[in-house]
């Protein structure tokens, strides 16, 4: 079970630094292969979603600013964050080193949600923008907020119960 955990933690590790590398990598593109990118996204979604009956124009200037945001800036962003969070919960040390673990990641995916926003000044037909970047943390600071609330009803259900209780 150890060996297992091992692997789990390296291979979340290195899902986490893959879709870090993604974002920056995206963050790149130009506003035309970027726009083609959200196209592709919005049909899948508008495709997927007409066999549950909802009919969306997936060519509406409405829908591929939604894709931006929902799923290019805020999906993205919390999957990274999941899987930092699982990198975090799976780390079996100290306390202190997990947080200081925990502090990482978020100081790093923060960073990252920053910087790709500063890399697109250079990108032609892409501007920065301060409200991308508060939609990436909003999408990169969900996972790690749950856990810490996850952490803290943990922590004091087994200090009430007398039970140390290790996350």
């Amino acid at each position: 079970m150890k060996l297992f955990k091992k692997c789990a933690f390296f291979l979340s590790i290195l899902i986490y630094l893959g879709l870090c590398a993604l974002i920056v990598y995206l963050s790149f593109a130009n506003g035309e292969i970027s726009s083609a990118q959200s196209n592709i996204v919005a049909q899948i979604i508008s495709e997927s979603l007409s066999y549950l009956n909802i009919k969306i124009d997936p060519n509406s200037d409405a829908v591929k600013h939604l894709v931006r945001k929902l799923v290019g800036h805020f999906g993205l962003f919390l999957i990274t964050g999941a899987f930092a969070i699982s990198s975090v919960a799976l780390y079996k040390k100290n306390w202190r080193q997990k947080l200081f673990l925990f502090v990482s990641f978020y100081i790093f995916g923060a960073f990252i949600a920053i910087i790709t926003e500063v890399i697109q000044m250079s990108s032609e037909g892409r501007g920065p923008s301060a409200n991308d970047t508060l939609i990436n943390l909003s999408g990169y600071s969900i996972p790690f907020i749950l856990y810490l609330i996850y952490f803290i009803y943990v922590y004091f259900k087994g200090k009430k119960e007398g039970n140390y209780i290790e996350l």
